[in-house]
């Protein structure tokens, strides 16, 4: 893999934006290797850690996507709610990690009993995994160039541990690796504390049920936009429409009353920000704009997700994907690009992998500009 590879990788698996360095590729058998430097945020406020982590990859595996790391505990643990997974007939385990994710059932199976043995008696390691890839580290440790054999030698034990737990998934085809949104409901129900009134009230915003996207489907244009379908398409669009007029209107304001105090032509400084209002306010119009007009008459087709690929761009603390989609209208072949982020970025993995079907809604005005209905997220 190349560094930009790596990090791409990287940047979806940790659903961050990382830099990397002092990258070296290995293989043994069908697994591919790559160890590096990486260092992000966990949070826009938060300082940057650096780390040493090994990105493992095999075409067979399918892991769920799940976190495995020490447990926590304290005062900010309680108020957010602890979302961990609970093994009471194996302690050992449940001194060493903490096992979190969205698709409790599948990650149990995982996680079987002889799985969380073997793991037990390697703690202190910080395990990512989703879909094909597996990210092994210990936090905040760099490893020098003499370290790194052994430290990759324990990451691919790991990750043999663990694939015999994945093999026991793959014999339960009815345990989903999928999340829909019932299982990020369900997850945040099962939370205690502060966190799970805040994420129920985000969730309860964006909510569409399978009824409300069927009929949106089967309606003629103009089409109504269910509650939950807009906010999921919009975001918080609205408000920059707002944002736009006070960056215009707040430094003439400031400019009035700097210059009645007396501070001369240092007042007329803020009249330089004057221009980001109308900067805003356009982009904001013109996005809500494109978006409402193809939801509401943009044309259904079948499509199918050619490729996911991850960016260096980050949103509301999500990295953002282009999920790229191959739809046929009026006997052309267009490929288009879609913006998805957190689950409906993995979800669009899965399609890539399946070679299923997609709903795709195609701007009337811009057939390169399009909606995938089946990544947005249903309750």
């Amino acid at each position: 893999m190349t560094e930009m590879e790596i990090q791409q990788e990287l940047n979806s698996i940790f659903n961050r934006l990382v830099t990397v360095k002092n990258t070296a590729n290995h293989s043994t058998g069908d697994v591919t290797l790559a160890i590096c430097d990486m260092r992000y945020s966990p949070s826009s406020d938060s300082a940057g850690i650096t780390q040493t982590v090994v990105l493992l990859q095999a075409p067979d595996l399918d892991f769920p996507e799940f976190t495995m790391r020490s447990p926590s505990s304290g005062l900010l643990t309680g108020l957010l709610g602890n979302t961990s997974l609970s093994f009471p007939d194996c302690p050992e385990f449940d001194a060493v990690y903490s096992v979190s994710g969205t698709l409790k059932e599948a990650i149990q199976v995982v996680f079987s009993a002889e799985v969380r043995e073997q793991l037990a008696a390697l703690p202190g390691w910080q395990i990512r995994a989703n879909g094909t890839s597996l990210v092994a580290y210990q936090s905040r440790k760099i490893f020098a160039q003499e370290d790194r054999d052994e430290f990759m030698s324990t990451a691919l034990q790991i990750l043999q541990t663990l694939r015999t737990g994945e093999a026991e998934l793959d014999a339960r085809p009815d345990v989903s690796r999928e999340a829909t949104g019932a299982d990020m409901l369900k997850s945040v129900q099962q939370m205690d504390g502060f966190g799970r009134s805040a994420m129920l009230s985000q969730l309860e915003k964006i909510a569409l049920s399978h009824d409300e996207l069927d009929n949106f489907c089967a309606a003629s244009c103009p089409r109504e936009i269910p509650k939950g379908m807009e906010k999921q398409v919009l975001g918080a669009s609205k408000g920059l429409l707002l944002v736009g007029p006070i960056f215009t209107f707040m430094p003439i304001v400031v400019c009035v009353v700097l210059w009645f105090a007396g501070q001369g032509w240092v007042a007329l400084t803020p009249l330089c920000t004057t221009v980001l209002g109308p900067i805003v306010f356009f982009f904001a119009l013109n996005f809500r704009s494109k978006k409402l007009r193809t939801l509401r008459n943009g044309t259904i087709v079948s499509g199918v997700v050619d490729e996911v690929r991850a960016t260096d761009v980050q949103m509301n603390n999500h990295v953002r994907h282009y999920a790229f989609v191959s739809y046929e209208l009026n006997g052309e072949t267009t490929q288009a690009k879609a913006n998805v982020y957190g689950s409906a970025a993995d979800n669009a993995k899965r399609r890539v992998s399946d070679k299923c079907e997609v709903r795709v809604l195609v701007d009337p005005q811009d057939p390169s500009h399009v909606i995938v209905l089946d990544l947005l997220l249903v309750f």
